[in-house]
């Protein structure tokens, strides 16, 4: 794990080369995120158990590579706002510069944008800033993790990304399944 096998590379190898009398076969997921746990085996980019605390200090640390940081926005929970936003609401909105590129290169033709919920147990949405380029391909320009959506957080997000880019992206066609929630 600490060398980046996934679990089920791992679970897969220990039931092939398992056999009756080792008992290995009998290893399950949870047993291998009891172990993970344990020995402190997580991904490079974990920073602590609390998954807020971890983003803060991830965030945190990519600030610090000002000005290159991909972080737009961060708005943390439990923290007033003064883009209108609750206390309790959580918002990241990240960009590289290659997505700026790409944005101000395609994005005047085509938009996409649409949420993934269910990411993890805090349930948080990953919305997501896709535009088309000349094979057809899409590319990802910027991305927001919030606890909501609505037009609110959406417009948060939007008016992040069209700061980062100088100004306002005009597209011919903008294409969402988000319209329904956006009323």
């Amino acid at each position: 794990m600490k060398a980046g096998v996934s679990m089920t590379e791992i679970l897969n190898r220990t039931k092939k080369n398992a056999s009756s009398s080792n008992r290995a076969h009998l290893i399950n997921r949870k047993q291998l995120e009891n172990i993970k746990k344990e020995f402190n085996l997580y991904y490079p980019t974990w920073r602590h158990a609390n998954d807020a605390t971890s983003v803060k200090l991830w965030v945190e640390d990519l600030e610090n590579q000002a000005p290159d940081s991909p972080v737009l926005l961060y708005k943390e929970q439990g923290v007033p706002s003064d883009l209108g936003l609750q206390a309790e609401d959580f918002v990241l909105v990240i960009m590289s510069d290659y997505q700026k590129d790409m944005i101000k290169e395609f994005g005047s033709q085509r938009i996409c944008i649409d949420g993934t919920h269910g990411l993890n147990s805090s349930e948080f949405t990953l919305h997501s800033l896709v535009v088309i380029d000349e094979r057809a391909t899409g590319i990802p320009v910027g991305h927001m993790f919030s606890n909501r959506c609505d037009t609110l957080t959406l417009s948060v997000f939007l008016d992040a990304i069209k700061q980062a880019c100088g100004g306002p992206i005009a597209t011919e066609v903008l294409f969402s399944f988000l319209f329904a929630i956006l009323g």
